[in-house]
């Protein structure tokens, strides 16, 4: 979905924000230590701002962003920053189910040149997933080095039965769905910003894993989804409106139907990216430089906040922009702490909820 506003699916009952502390403070009489209580109460939201080319927009102030829960009340981040170099837990799965196809024949090239060239630092973690008749995980939250990521796509193209008994035996089933689930809970256990990078033409193929399972699955984990795929190949499956002059090797495909990766990719903070063979290494790149581009927008949790799923829009009036941002869950408090006569409650928090739900997908 495009437009003004882009709502992504958020926040449950877990969220990934900044925890809680507990410290012990003696009194001045020496007697037993007060306890002091430090709730998590920031909620902070990864956001995708770019103009409709997928070019950044000039530098925004929290002015000119405006935030809405549930289609409530308008209201700016208190804080935000540009997400830079902090450290990102990476998963790339590599659909290789074609031997033939341009993206597999450069990639064991081209993401540990992200590694040589500073985009990916040894602050970041990788795991990479290779599948064909089956799915191989060849690193696991490994720091994200040129060598490491080497010899983790070395091994996973080469993995014992990855292509089945007879070459491409399975590229007829190939359960891109599944695959992308078993990535996502991986994901979903490491610490910090969660980003899958799917390097895939996007079709899958008899997965009893749906698609909308996926997305609401990535957004309880605050997990984005960012996909590449190779123009001509996508030109050859499906109906496209010509592409856009430039754009640095990125195009966002316009297809007839139904597109389901560029669904699951932009419904989750991310965007599915269709490049020429020859502008592979640019459009890749580029892919990084939005993750590190990302508004991150900070507020304290709605004092109205109530368990189940809630929904996030952003909105840029004064500019075409693209945006999408990527889930967050809210820890939703205990209702005793809210009448316990030691708690300081914290300042009024701008978001308040709105009346619209989130439906979800059975």
């Amino acid at each position: 979905m495009r437009g003004a506003w882009l709502g992504a699916v958020i926040f449950g009952t877990l969220l990934c924000m900044r925890g809680f502390t507990q410290q012990e403070t003696a009194t001045i009489d020496g007697s037993k230590p007060l306890v002091l209580h430090a709730y998590a109460n920031l909620v902070q939201v990864p956001t995708l701002i770019l103009s409709h080319a997928f070019r950044p927009l000039p530098l925004l102030s929290k002015d000119q962003i405006f935030i809405r829960l549930d289609s409530g009340p308008a209201f700016h981040p208190v804080k935000m920053h540009i997400e830079g170099d902090e450290p990102i837990s990476l998963a790339i799965l590599l659909d290789v189910s074609d031997r033939n196809d341009p993206l597999m024949r450069h990639m064991r090239q081209l993401l540990p040149q992200l590694a040589q060239h500073s985009i990916l630092t040894s602050q970041d973690t990788v795991s990479v997933f290779s599948g064909d008749c089956k799915l191989i995980r060849s690193a696991l939250a490994l720091p994200a080095t040129a060598d490491v990521l080497s010899e983790a796509l070395e091994q996973g193209w080469a993995g014992s039965g990855l292509h089945g008994e007879s070459n491409h035996r399975c590229a007829n089933s190939l359960h891109l769905w599944n695959f992308t689930a078993k990535a996502l809970e991986t994901l979903a256990t490491l610490p910090g910003r969660r980003v899958l990078l799917i390097i895939s033409n996007g079709e899958d193929r008899s997965s009893p894993v749906t698609w909308n399972q996926l997305a609401e699955y990535a957004d309880q984990k605050s997990i984005a989804i960012f996909g590449l795929r190779e123009l001509m190949r996508l030109q050859l499956a499906r109906g496209f409106s010509v592409p856009p002059e430039g754009g640095a090797g990125v195009y966002s495909a316009s297809l007839e139907g139904e597109d389901p990766f560029l669904q699951l990719c932009e419904l989750t903070g991310g965007v599915a990216v269709a490049t020429p063979e020859k502008q592979l290494p640019e459009s890749l790149r580029n892919i990084f430089r939005m993750v590190r581009g990302r508004y991150i927008l900070e507020f304290p949790r709605p004092d109205d906040n109530t368990p189940g799923k809630h929904s996030v829009e952003v909105k840029i009036p004064s500019s075409d922009a693209f945006t999408t941002a990527a889930s967050v869950t809210v820890l939703i408090p205990e209702p005793s702490r809210a009448t316990d006569p030691t708690t300081i409650p914290s300042n009024s928090s701008p978001a308040v909820l709105g009346k619209r739900r989130v439906l979800t997908t059975h």
